[in-house]
């Protein structure tokens, strides 16, 4: 073979081969194109992929920022929560103790509050005229007299002769004599919490207005005004429901004297308005010489040297009374107490001035 064939052999075999690519290229130029078009959409979504990865990179990196710092925010909040917990559980233990220390001081105010009034009510019968009622004048109190009450009556139905019987053996046995002093403890405050009562403070002074029994009378012959008013009174009411089987009213009389002394008697309602004054004490029984003398002291109605007893007119009774007193100012005010003698129970029948009085009793 020449070297021109086999240059033409070359360039024929460069030619066809030119020839089947051109034809090849032609027939797949379509799929090209459109790989070509794919490859540069995808160029695209890489280039858009690739901005969204930076930006969601960005957004990451800001996300662990913000996690490290909400980490370290939980591990701080975390560390506060214990600590308040523990104060918590402090506080709690703390509010227990004293829960209980509350109920015990409640327990124990309540206690106190329960004593003091107690305290009041004990003293009540001791130091308070109507409250003494209950005690001196139920049943086996007034039986002390019975045995006096006889001896001096020898059982007798004449009321008016027994009655001043009576009233002259009192107004001769029985001295006048000032109570001792009492140590007597009241509240002069109080507040009330949570439905407790609670004194806040106290106070004592000292009481002398014993109101003793018949008994105790009867024992030392010896008594103030309210205790000679009451050992009569019983004894005339023993007289009236055991000798005599009647129940004629009898009144137990308080009398205020000038601006505040206070002074006990009786007073016995006669018909047409009058009524008779019994006091065994009189008119000086603020004296001295009462401790020492036994007789002469007392007021009597119609009692005189030559005259018995009686009823009077009860305004011009009333007002006679009072002259006794009038050094001190008169009688300004009056109550009258009726008292059932089985039971001490009482009812505060009138009160009011001299007039008053005088207009209840009828005359």
């Amino acid at each position: 073979m020449s070297n021109n064939t086999g240059a033409y052999l070359v360039l024929g075999l460069i030619i066809g081969g030119a020839i089947g690519f051109g034809v090849i290229l032609v027939r797949y130029e379509p799929k090209i194109t459109d790989l070509q078009n794919e490859v540069a959409g995808l160029k695209d979504d890489y280039e858009i992929l690739d901005d969204d990865y930076s930006a969601l990179d960005d957004d990451y990196g800001s996300l662990v920022t913000d996690y490290t710092k909400l980490e370290t925010d939980y591990n701080s909040l975390e560390g506060e929560f214990n600590d308040l917990k523990n104060e918590y559980d402090l506080l709690q233990s703390l509010y227990n103790t004293l829960s209980y220390k509350y109920d015990d001081a409640v327990y124990y105010i309540d206690l106190v509050t329960d004593e003091i009034d107690d305290c009041v009510e004990v003293y009540d019968p001791y130091t308070s005229l109507e409250g003494s009622f209950s005690r001196i004048f139920k049943s086996d109190s007034v039986d002390d007299v019975q045995n006096i009450v006889w001896d001096i009556t020898n059982g007798s139905d004449d009321f008016w002769d027994s009655v001043e019987s009576m009233y002259e053996w009192v107004d001769e046995n029985i001295v006048y004599c000032y109570d001792l002093n009492i140590p007597v403890l009241y509240p002069t405050g109080s507040v009330t919490f949570d439905g407790h009562k609670s004194y806040t403070s106290l106070s004592t002074y000292e009481f002398s207005d014993y109101k003793q029994t018949q008994s105790f009378t009867l024992e030392y012959r010896q008594g103030d005004c309210d205790d000679q008013a009451a050992l009569i009174y019983s004894m005339i009411k023993y007289y009236m429901q055991n000798i005599l089987d009647v129940n004629y009213r009898l009144y137990l009389m308080r009398t205020t004297i000038g601006a505040r002394s206070g002074h006990v008697s009786v007073l016995l309602p006669v018909s047409d308005g009058e009524c008779c004054i019994i006091d065994p004490v009189g008119d000086d029984y603020e004296s001295w010489v009462s401790l020492f003398i036994g007789q002469g002291r007392g007021y009597l109605t119609g009692h005189g040297v030559f005259g018995g007893i009686s009823g009077k007119p009860a305004y011009q009774e009333l007002l006679s009374y009072s002259n006794r007193y009038s050094s001190m100012g008169g009688i300004t005010y009056i109550k009258l107490y009726s008292i059932d003698i089985t039971d001490g129970s009482y009812y505060l029948d009138a009160e009011g001035t001299i007039s008053q009085i005088a207009s209840f009793l009828g005359g």
